[in-house]
């Protein structure tokens, strides 16, 4: 609604913008306070004007009007800002100050007190003008519209929601509960939960309303408990008390500032009462219960309270009902089947005739030896009548197609075969019921033992005459039998009745006032069939009269009677005819019937969740054929039901799953609930992947399948982008390798070519003195550039090893004095070391290496000085820790070197491993060594881990695996030579596909006094070995070319010469050839490029 009915509708959805003619008057004349109030007063809008911080200069009529407020300038500003409602003024200044930050445009909703002292609710729209040289803001132009109607209408919405998303939660919270107390208790704590409250109590009214029973009560803790209390309407007022019988509902906000409690309020105080809201239920305009919601402070309880408590008490009351309902059924059940139990019936059925399912108690079965289980699951008629006589078969046949044909009472008397063999006369009683089209849909009965009957039939006419003789004397025992089924008749809780020929009530007992609420003489006072709802009355009338009429038992035909209350009960008869009259016993079975009904519901959900959910749903038995498939299969896989049902399922599953998908049905039969992923071909040759869940019950298994196709296409889609983004990092790996191994080589090349050539020239000029210091100059780039290649083959863990059982505390200790003499006087270095330490099983030359290179870095590391610990350890790695540094988990060795200098940043540990990475200046490092360091540990069947903290120093460990043997002490040093030595005169076989090389190791040989034997390749290296000619040695490559490489000739020329010693030379360790370093007696490795005196003092070890 807009003020004074000037501003229309449609404005509201352009009041953000300025009318055109003020803002140009706005920007492009200076203020002139009369002529702009004069304009605006002209708007058809609410119209304001403030200065540049928002202080309000102006209003115009219609926001004067709107208000009842007269416009001051002095006072414009407070005026403007008293108005707007307390509880708005802060987000409205704070959307202000968010204008003027940002210059853009102001707006905000907030309510505004009108003329008559009311607050409405308004939308508030400013723009900013600026000045046009500066740019700054100068003012600002507001326009407000009325928006209350729309706010009233949003909160009507959302409180509609909030009693709708509470009275859907109340259902779901008491539904499942049987305890009426349960129901009323988990009631009131979620009504209190939702309102905010302290207390919430449930009383009923006893002893004709003079007192309240507390049945339900929650509170939160703080305040006590009601519950079990019995009070009386006026213990908190009289005025309270006559309200609520009066079905008034009583909300006190305030209980200190309310008058008429005045004289209560410290009972209130007592009980923690600080507001208070009462609910009545009223039935048939009697107070029956109250709800009271209580909050120990003052409380606005809202409109929208009062209606959430109100159906909170109408659906808890009809719930207590049901709850007390279904105990009393319960009970009375339990009674019934104790009646049964003691009675001539000796067992009930129930057939389903469409289906032919026919399912019978466990009295029943136990009377005629079948197994309890399968009369629940359901047998077939022909098998219920097998124990039938065969005298008796054939009208027992025609009696109950007759009975299917005309429906309604059915009764016949047949002999049977019971457990005990023997034939016994029983009597079946039923009821056929038919749909709307006179189909017979069930047919349910009991069987009555009628033996004894038939035995004293006979002897009837002789008994009654005794009868009569005796009546005087039966007279008494009638009477008293009469006064014991008398107190019989007032306690049952099943409804009883006579009925005379005219169809009224002559007599019945009090179960009927207590289902029904009828008393005896209302019963008499019209005939039973105007109790019975009229859709009923012609098939109740039907009933009674063929119980009359056949002078037979009408058992269970069941309709609805009329309550005094003006409800509807369903009630079960079982109707016995005798002498004219109708001798009735009933049962309430309304709850039945609401569970017969949400079965049915239940069933058509299934059937609609059956038929339209978008994933495979299938029955299937134990050994893989499909029983049953819903209308997904047809939508995601093109075939019909009729295509699929009674085929085998690997009919449709991809030859590849095959497996997989017998495994989940046997799994299943197996009691298993399986889950698999398999590929189904589609009708038009596609495939789809399918994921399965499944379960099984009874002999069949029921499963559910969603179509994956697309997730797994999207993988596929996604491993292949890794799969190209890992080969492009590899790229980027080799390039910078190959990048850092160029730039070494070259410097290394350069060294020996100018060494090379500048000693030709020094030959050439005669000068043979300065050609050793040239050719020194070339050696040592030599073995630098041997030493590159041992780290490179080191980090690809592509060394050749020579592992033997090391003491590393004894390797360690060796090593100490020439660590500290390398490492500088500035560096303490202290060794920290475990007794006894396990052996490991490790190349020694390669151990030391590592562990100088370890400390060299530490030195470095620390240019000040500092100290370098070397510890020893043994480690127990566990799986978890094994798995993440992936080795195996089990015992091993730790080296570590730590020091206390600069530390590293988390970004270098990250590549400190890194093949040519290093931190140190160029030409100070080739960023190599710890990356040797760690393809060493990992060749060696362990890891490499670092630890460190910038400014804290750093730590760096090896774990090799541990070895369960001595330690081999270290043999002592020779010094290598060329010179010939005793024992001189061998033959070797040499073989090597490189010519410089072989020449080069058969020139070392022959000074060494040996005789060679050259071959090129394995083929021709092997005719030797299986020649007569004398071997000694054999010396080879490993990785020759061809279709025989070095270790198979030396495999095949040992087999006709046992024991031949080998010596291996190569440039890398192929760990295919040489069994990961584990090489067989007789048998050693040399890696190129090797000095000639390390050759040949193998060679003198090995060919003595």
């Amino acid at each position: 609604m807009h003020p004074e009915g000037n501003a229309t509708a449609g404005q509201e959805n352009h009041a953000g913008q300025s009318p055109p003619a003020t803002a140009a008057a706005l920007e492009t004349r200076p203020w002139v306070d009369e002529e702009l109030r004069q304009l605006i007063d002209a708007m058809p809008l609410v119209v304001w004007v403030t200065d540049s911080v928002g202080r309000v200069q102006l209003f115009n009529q219609l926001w004067r009007d709107y208000t009842g407020l007269a416009f001051d300038h002095e006072t414009a500003a407070a005026v403007a800002a008293d108005v707007i409602h307390p509880d708005d003024r802060a987000i409205t200044m704070e959307r202000f100050e968010q204008a003027l930050q940002t210059g853009g445009m102001f707006l905000v909703e907030h309510r505004v007190r009108d003329r008559h002292g009311e607050y409405r609710w308004l939308v508030a729209r400013a723009t900013p003008f600026r000045d046009p040289a500066s740019g700054a803001i100068t003012r600002w132009l507001g326009v407000s519209t009325d928006i209350h109607d729309r706010k009233q209408e949003e909160e009507g919405r959302r409180q509609f929601a909030a009693r709708q998303s509470f009275q859907l939660a109340l259902a779901d919270r008491i539904r499942p509960l049987l305890d009426p107390a349960e129901v009323m208790t988990s009631a009131c704590e979620l009504l209190g939960r939702l309102l905010g409250a302290t207390r919430v109590t449930y009383g009923e009214l006893e002893n004709a309303g003079a007192v309240i029973a507390m049945n339900g009560n929650w509170t939160d803790g703080s305040v006590p408990s009601l519950a079990g209390l019995r009070l009386t309407i006026d213990d908190f007022g009289p005025s309270v008390g006559a309200a609520l019988r009066a079905g008034e509902i009583v909300v006190v906000a305030d209980v200190t500032a309310e008058e008429r409690l005045a004289s209560f309020r410290d009972q209130y105080a007592a009980s923690g009462i600080g507001s208070y809201m009462g609910i009545p239920l009223m039935k048939r305009g009697v107070l029956q219960a109250i709800l009271s919601v209580h909050d120990s402070a003052a409380h606005a309880w809202t409109g929208n309270d009062v209606d959430m408590a109100r159906d909170m008490v109408d659906r808890t009351w009809a719930a207590v009902d049901s709850a007390r309902a279904q105990l009393a059924a319960r009970e009375n059940a339990s009674r019934v089947q104790l009646a049964l139990a003691a009675g001539a019936i000796i067992g009930t059925w129930f057939w389903n005739v469409p289906n032919d399912r026919f399912t019978v108690d466990e009295a029943f079965a136990h009377a005629f030896g079948l197994d309890p289980a399968l009369g629940r699951a359901g047998l077939r008629l022909a098998q219920v009548v097998a124990t039938v006589h065969p005298d008796d078969l054939a009208g027992l046949t025609a009696a109950v197609r007759q009975a299917i044909e005309r429906g309604g009472q059915f009764a016949h008397q047949y002999r049977v075969r019971r457990a005990d063999g023997r034939y016994y006369w029983l009597e079946a009683n039923g009821r056929v019921e038919r749909d709307a089209a006179g189909n017979a849909l069930a047919f349910p009965g009991v069987l009555l033992d009628v033996e004894g009957r038939r035995a004293v039939e006979a002897e009837r006419d002789r008994a009654l005459q005794t009868l009569r003789v005796l009546n005087a004397d039966l007279e008494r025992k009638v009477t008293e039998q009469l006064l014991a089924r008398g107190r019989t008749w007032q306690v049952s809780p099943d409804i009883l009745a006579v009925l005379n020929a005219d169809g009224y009530v002559e007599a019945s007992n009090p179960a009927w006032k207590a289902t029904l609420g009828w008393t005896a003489e209302d019963l008499a006072s019209a005939p039973l069939l105007d109790f019975v709802h009229p859709d009923d009355r012609a098939g109740a009338r039907d009933e009674w009269r063929m119980a009359t009429g056949h002078d037979a038992p009408a058992l269970r035909f069941e309709h609805r009677y009329r309550c005094k209350d003006g409800g509807w009960r369903w009630l079960s008869w079982v109707v016995v005819p005798d002498e004219g009259k109708l001798y009735c016993s009933a049962r309430d079975v309304t709850l039945d019937r609401r569970a017969q009904a949400e079965l049915i519901t239940r069933t058509e959900e299934r059937d609609r969740m059956w038929n339209t959910s978008p994933d495979l749903m299938l029955l299937i038995d134990f050994d893989g054929y499909l029983r049953r498939v819903n209308p997904a299969w047809t939508r995601l896989l093109g075939y019909t039901a009729d295509e699929l049902v009674g085929r085998h399922v690997n009919a449709f599953v991809l030859p590849e799953d095959h497996t997989s998908t017998v495994d989940a049905y046997v799994a299943a039969a197996g009691g298993g609930t399986p889950q698999i992923v398999n590929r189904y071909r589609h009708k038009d040759g596609s495939l789809r992947w399918i994921a399965w869940v499944a379960a099984p019950f009874g002999d069949t298994t029921y499963a559910t399948g969603r179509d994956i196709t697309l997730e797994r296409e999207r993988q596929a889609a996604l491993e292949q982008a890794q799969d190209q983004l890992r080969q492009s990092q590899k790229m980027e790996a080799v390039g910078q390798l190959t990048g850092g191994l160029a730039h070494d080589f070259n410097n290394l090349l350069a060294t020996i070519m100018g060494g090379l050539e500048l000693s030709a020239i020094r030959i050439r000029q005669d000068r043979p003195d300065e050609v050793e210091r040239y050719m020194g100059m070339a050696m040592g780039a030599t073995r630098r550039a041997a030493a590159l290649t041992h780290r490179l083959l080191a980090f690809s863990r592509r060394q050749t090893l020579a592992p033997v059982a090391t003491d590393v505390n004894a390797l360690v200790n060796g090593m100490l004095e020439m660590i500290r003499r390398t490492v500088g006087p500035g560096v303490q270095v202290d060794v920290e070391s475990t007794t006894p330490l396990w052996t490991v099983l490790a190349d020694p030359s390669q151990l030391e290496n590592s562990l100088l290179n370890l400390c060299l870095n530490a030195r470095d590391a620390m240019p000040d000085g500092g100290r370098i610990v070397i510890k020893t350890g043994n480690r127990h790695v566990d799986r978890a820790s094994a798995a993440a540094h992936g080795i195996d988990a089990g015992e091993y060795l730790a080296l570590c070197v730590t020091d206390t200098g600069t530390g590293m940043t988390p970004e270098v540990m990250a590549k400190a491993f890194e093949p040519f990475f290093t931190t140190k200046p160029l030409g100070q490092g080739t960023g190599l060594g710890l990356s040797m360091i760690y393809g060493f540990a990992r060749q060696s069947g362990g890891h490499a881990s670092i630890a460190s903290q910038v400014g804290k120093g750093s730590e760096v460990c090896m774990l090799l695996p541990r070895h369960h043997g001595n330690a081999i002490p270290a043999a002592a040093a020779q010094a290598p030579s060329l010179e010939p030595a005793a024992g001189t005169g061998r033959t070797v076989l040499v073989v090597d596909d490189e010519p410089d090389v072989r020449q080069l190791v058969v020139d070392v040989l022959r000074e060494l006094g040996h005789v060679a034997i050259e071959a090129a390749d394995g083929p021709a290296g092997l005719r030797v070995l299986q020649s007569d000619a004398r071997i000694d040695l054999l010396i080879s490559d490993v990785g020759l070319p061809g279709p025989m490489n070095g270790r198979q000739m030396a495999d095949a020329g040992r087999t006709g010469r046992p024991g031949l010693k080998v010596l291996f030379i190569t440039g890398y360790a192929e760990a295919t050839l040489l069994n990961n370093g584990q090489l067989e007696a007789g048998m050693a490795v040399l890696s190129k490029p090797f000095p000639l005196e390390v050759l040949a003092a193998r060679v003198r070890e090995m060919a003595g």
